[in-house]
């Protein structure tokens, strides 16, 4: 499968998939006595999309079945 903008192709460079929601964190405080933020988990809102993740452009009409066709290919 190749990108429409950049011409790579993606099973090469890479699928990306974006989805909006919000970063959970846990915060606690270092042996110096500084914030420390770890990554506790990423809740999404199930709004995403595909992406080219040699040029960053959005894979317009990719769905998941797109995606596993081209990566089996």
């Amino acid at each position: 499968m190749k990108c429409l903008k950049c011409d790579k192709d993606m099973k090469e460079t890479g699928i990306g998939y974006a989805e909006k929601g919000e970063m959970i964190y846990d915060v606690s405080l270092d042996v110096q006595g500084d914030l420390q933020w770890e990554q506790d988990e990423m809740i999404g809102n199930g709004e995403g999309y595909f992406f080219c993740r040699a040029c960053g452009s959005k894979l317009e009409g990719v769905d998941e079945e797109a995606v596993i066709k081209a990566l089996k290919e």
